[in-house]
């Protein structure tokens, strides 16, 4: 069984319940599997994805995202990105090397960003909502209410 790393135990906990467990044993599958993947991030305040929708366009950086903060389903604690490596520890950022890993997540339940077309995000891993298909608009609506939501839990492969 896979150990995760005092960071990677960090960023599951940002995640709601059941994501984070959705979280883990999708990593666990990709282990099996003889993917090395670690989470690298988790669930982020509307401020930080403002910070990340700012870089390329009027911050310095590459554009990393799409999403503003609000319109991300990392704000709502139901999507990770996970980063790949290679057997000595490097990072790879081919999308290439996270395709298999994109099969398991679909294979699981999962969301899978690699499929967008607008900007497909082969790190971008997401858990359906409960109520099935909530927009964005929803989302944000019911965790403004109180409502909130739920998220369902990946099946096995």
């Amino acid at each position: 069984m896979r150990q995760f790393t005092s960071r990677e135990e960090q960023l599951l906990k940002t995640l709601t319940n059941v994501a984070e467990a959705n979280a883990r044993a999708y990593l666990q599958e990709l282990h099996g599997e003889g993917i090395i993947a670690k989470i690298i991030s988790g669930t982020r305040s509307y401020e930080e994805q403002d910070r990340l929708y700012a870089q390329g366009r009027t911050a310095p950086g590459n554009i990393v995202t799409k999403a503003r903060g609000g319109f991300s389903n990392h704000n709502f604690g139901i999507a990770w990105d996970i980063g790949v490596f290679d057997d000595d520890g490097n990072y790879l950022t081919g999308a290439e090397h996270y395709t298999r890993a994109g099969i398991i997540a679909e294979e699981m339940g999962l969301i899978w960003g690699g499929r967008w077309k607008s900007f497909p995000d082969a790190s971008h891993i997401e858990c359906r909502t409960d109520p099935p298909g909530l927009t964005l608009s929803q989302m944000r609506e019911r965790v403004k209410s109180g409502a909130g939501f739920g998220v369902q839990a990946v099946r096995s492969r």
